[in-house]
């Protein structure tokens, strides 16, 4: 685990190579598609939390807003702009939406909006197993923006956000 090429942020949890270990888990195949996510929605009427504030964090390469609706970017994180109108259906802001995505990786999905479908799903999210203790680096890795991830009955192993705090792949 780590960055091998010298092209990482040390910010965003980039750090050398290292070696991690991780106890046996299942964790399903793919990630949760947006057509996956927009049966769940249309079963729950469920809203998600970009919905709801209005706005999500755009990778600079896939924005696709108005000028305006550009917020600004995240402190030390300038490839990441705040935007209004981004959610799962406007991945890229209020100019996109996820017509021919059907299978690509649902985004602009928070930790509870993805406990939520994982709840709906039957499945849940992965976590660290109580009185664990992760090796040198392993909580501070990046998880790659663009997909969640339910597991089906994970023995071990786990992602976490830096403050320990449960994260998905989103």
């Amino acid at each position: 685990m780590g960055d091998a090429t010298g092209d990482g942020n040390p910010g965003d949890g980039e750090g050398p190579v290292h070696e991690v270990s991780l106890s046996s888990f299942s964790i399903d195949v793919t990630s949760v598609t947006n057509a996956d996510f927009a049966r769940f929605v249309a079963a729950t009427e469920f809203s998600t939390e970009a919905e709801e504030f209005g706005f999500s964090a755009v990778f600079h390469l896939a924005l696709a807003a108005r000028p305006d609706e550009v917020m600004g970017s995240a402190a030390g994180t300038p490839w990441w702009l705040g935007v209004r109108g981004a959610d799962w259906r406007h991945p890229g802001g209020s100019l996109s939406d996820n017509e021919g995505l059907d299978e690509h990786p649902v985004v602009h999905v928070s930790w509870n909006d993805a406990s939520a479908y994982c709840a709906w799903a039957g499945r849940r999210l992965p976590r660290r197993p109580s009185g664990s203790t992760p090796h040198v680096g392993a909580s501070t890795a990046p998880v790659t923006p663009g997909a969640t991830t339910c597991s089906t009955g994970m023995t071990g192993g786990a992602t976490s956000g830096r403050d320990g705090s449960p994260r998905a792949m989103i």
